[in-house]
């Protein structure tokens, strides 16, 4: 999933994509803040500043990030015991 979720999700549920949209840009989000204080602890480790990371947008939020999640699905076994 590249970017908002949206246009997926309308795709791969046509009848009932607005609750996993919510629930994948809910978690977007959240990533995204954890993504950027896992950098800055990696670069500052390495001794890299904001002012050195040009990428990382004027306030260092990397707000022109792109979000891609990948989404995997693995039916149910049709016979466990054998697993």
């Amino acid at each position: 999933v590249f970017g908002s979720p949206l246009h997926h999700f309308r795709q791969l549920w046509p009848q009932d994509y607005t609750k996993h949209c919510d629930v994948m840009e809910g978690y977007e989000k959240e990533m995204k803040k954890l993504a950027a204080k896992l950098m800055w602890l990696i670069l500052g480790s390495l001794g890299i500043g904001k002012e050195d990371v040009q990428w990382a947008g004027p306030k260092g939020d990397f707000a022109d990030a792109f979000p891609v999640s990948q989404l995997n699905y693995y039916p149910a076994c049709p016979d466990p015991d054998k697993a």
